[in-house]
């Protein structure tokens, strides 16, 4: 394009409506005193003054813009390089949480590494040691309180803060302090409020709280956040979770009474999540249905379900196969095949005790002695009931449980146990059981 004005730009600039990229081209060329578009302007101080009004205006406009994007981009730099050292402190502290010293060894230490070292070992021990998951998640909350937010920003530290306060909650939750679990939520959720909005976050302090209320036997109130759990997780397109937080509420289904719509919810959570992705949560759902199948009288369906999925239970871990066993047991005595019920039940017992699950081979125990009763053999169900009461005295199980196998076995020291007292034994024991399993649905989490 030329370098001179035509009579349509020169209107142009007087109205302020010449483009950047012409402006450019023409307020050198006319200050360098192009004496044809000077005539043509009729060059007066007017037109001066609105063409480097206007480019100083644009410098003014652009170098507000550059200063700001130039700190912006030392600051990414500073904390890629922050950044950078915490993923190392994070795989020192991680090595150090897993050494004989335990959290001894990161006392002292702050930092987004030590921070992500803690989380990532909380989630290695929550099955298994309740109370130092515990002091790990309160060691967490100190240190993403302790990280400083002109290098993460403000609303990015409150997310750090308010995922630690979730896990604290959880943590909480399983080592049986409910009290204390509900106002450690009860913070996360605060902090929550002042936090970047993740979707991905939000959805687990609500999965996680959700456990609480389920726990605190609060069923609807657990069943309106699981909703809203799904929803989030629908949301970012994550199926698998959407349909872990299904498997879920199957369970406090079953808790509540509501056997039917647990086989539904669950049956649908199966099919949504991924087995590849998670194979011990996708077992616990197939172990689930099959509870809720005899739970609901449907024997032929439960067997069924077991002979379609013998391959992968014969593939399992020990102890998943030992509570497929059992349930397996149930299912033969609930089709009136007494003796491989019994066979089954003493099986399962054996297997129970081999792997140190006392509680679950008592349980197995009283419900071979069940068989016995029906089959008319009242002195060895007396022997089973009897061990199986020195074992629940042993673990120190609830009063209110071990008083009802106690009441059992002083019926049959006097010759007056009955088949029907053995059974209502038996299901208070499980229901009993149900209540408990209630704390330790973690393993959802």
């Amino acid at each position: 394009m030329s370098e001179h004005l035509t009579p349509d730009e020169l209107q142009a600039i007087l109205r302020g409506e010449l483009s950047q990229e012409r402006r450019r081209e023409v307020l050198p060329h006319l200050l360098r005193g192009c004496a044809t578009c000077r005539r043509l302007a009729g060059w007066n101080r007017r037109v001066q003054e609105r063409l480097q009004g206007t480019e100083e205006s644009q410098a003014r406009r652009e170098a507000a813009y550059d200063a700001p994007v130039a700190r912006s981009f030392e600051q990414v730099i500073r904390l890629k390089r922050v950044l950078e050292e915490e993923r190392t402190r994070a795989r020192e502290a991680s090595a150090q949480l897993a050494g004989a010293d335990g959290l001894a060894a990161i006392t002292g230490l702050e930092g987004l590494g030590v921070y992500e070292a803690l989380l990532e070992r909380i989630a290695t021990l929550r099955h298994n040691d309740p109370q130092e998951t515990v002091r790990l998640a309160r060691t967490a909350v100190r240190a993403a309180e302790s990280l400083d937010p002109a290098t993460y920003g403000d609303r990015q530290v409150a997310d750090f803060q308010a995922r630690a306060w979730g896990e604290l909650g959880n943590a909480l939750r399983a080592a049986d302090d409910l009290w204390e679990a509900e106002s450690a939520f009860e913070r996360a959720f605060e902090v929550l409020e002042r936090g970047t909005g993740a979707t991905p976050l939000a959805a687990r302090l609500h999965d996680l709280h959700a456990s609480l209320l389920g726990t605190q036997r609060r069923f609807q109130l657990a069943f309106l956040a699981l909703d809203v759990v799904r929803r989030f997780y629908r949301e970012i397109g994550d199926t698998h979770a959407a349909g872990r937080v299904l498997i879920k509420k199957a369970l406090y289904l079953q808790y509540s009474g509501q056997l039917d719509e647990a086989l539904k919810v669950n049956a649908q959570g199966l099919a949504e999540i991924d087995e590849t992705r998670d194979p011990e949560l996708s077992f616990i759902a197939l172990k689930n249905h099959l509870v809720y199948l005899v739970n609901s009288g449907r024997f032929r369906e439960a067997r069924r379900m077991l002979f379609r999925n013998r391959q992968r239970i014969q593939s399992a871990d020990r102890v998943p196969r030992l509570k497929i066993l059992w349930m397996e047991g149930c299912i033969h005595y609930g089709l009136g095949e007494l003796a491989k019920a019994e066979a089954t039940f003493l099986e399962a017992k054996r297997g129970f005790e081999e792997v140190g699950l006392g509680f679950a081979a008592a349980l197995a125990s009283l419900d071979a002695a069940l068989v016995q009763m029906r089959l008319d053999r009242p002195a060895e169900a007396e022997s089973l009931v009897t061990s199986a009461a020195a074992v629940f005295a042993a673990l120190g199980i609830h009063r209110e449980a071990l008083s009802a196998v106690r009441l059992l076995q002083e019926a049959f020291e006097r010759r007056k146990a009955t088949t029907q007292q053995v059974e209502k034994t038996v299901a208070f024991l499980r229901e009993w059981e149900n209540h408990q399993d209630t704390r330790a649905s973690y393993r959802l989490d």
